[in-house]
């Protein structure tokens, strides 16, 4: 009956070697400091000096690198500190240039015979086509008051007033019907609201109406409701479907002016 003989690992003589070099020199700094009394001061200052100039150097270095670093830090900062000003001077700007567009909106407004309001709310953010207006607190505008915009635009009525807050509803609200004048022949007709500031009406082949051609309130001279954007031949060829809109952005209209009817 045989037996394996189990044979021990052999260790790495790398490691090993490097752990005899490691203990040696141990050993020598040991018994170098511990005599260092019996040991010539030549000799441990040819052993120390490699060490003490390689300490010299990294101190030389890292004090004159340090501005380097300092100065890196300091960039840092000032870019840092230029951004917050651009920003700042950014937002001034556009303050300043809002204000400019305000108050261009309010000389419009005050230089006619209107009463100046705020639109708090656009169709943006209500219904069928309605504007919510904060009236100045001796305002004495009232249901049924007219509301232009850029002081010749006319936009609709008053209709509903409680406090200073006051309600418009738009001649383009959905199934409202305004009559209305086409100012190229002076001919009356009736436009249906479409809501988003749009306009219907369906007029006989015979009227000469194109786009372009603007439409105003019969009761005033110089207003302007909507403007012609396009006419298309209805089914019936004596027809035509007329789509026209308000001559301006009504989501953009943050004034707009009263004027009172009496």
């Amino acid at each position: 009956m045989s037996y394996l003989l189990k044979t021990k690992p052999k260790k790495n003589p790398s490691i090993r070697r490097a752990l005899v070099i490691i203990s040696s020199v141990l050993l020598f700094l040991f018994f170098l400091f511990a005599f260092s009394s019996r040991v010539p001061s030549s000799f441990l200052s040819n052993i120390g000096e490699p060490f003490w100039k390689v300490s010299q150097s990294a101190r030389n270095f890292l004090s004159t690198n340090s501005g380097f670093f300092k100065s890196k830090r300091a960039i840092v900062d000032e870019n840092d500190s230029l951004r917050k000003e651009l920003l700042e001077l950014s937002i001034a700007s556009l303050e300043r240039d809002l204000l400019k567009i305000e108050n261009e909106e309010l000389k419009s407004i005050q230089n006619g015979l209107q009463e100046p309001a705020r639109v708090l709310s656009s169709p943006v953010h209500a219904f069928y086509d309605l504007f919510i207006i904060e009236l100045s607190s001796d305002s004495r505008a009232n249901v049924g008051d007219l509301v232009f915009a850029k002081e010749v635009v006319l936009l609709g009525k008053i209709f509903d007033k409680e406090g200073n807050i006051a309600r418009v509803k738009l001649f383009s609200s959905p199934g409202m019907e305004t009559p209305m004048r086409l100012v190229s022949s002076g001919t009356e007709l009736t436009l249906s609201g479409r809501g988003g500031g749009n306009f219907f009406v369906t007029v006989p082949s015979s009227i000469p109406i194109k786009d372009g051609d603007l439409f105003s309130f019969p009761s005033f001279a110089t207003n302007v409701v909507s403007k012609v954007g396009s006419v298309v031949q209805a089914q019936a060829d004596s027809f035509n479907n007329v789509l026209s809109s308000y001559p301006i952005n009504i989501f953009e209209i943050s004034w707009v002016g009263i004027r009172y009817e009496q």
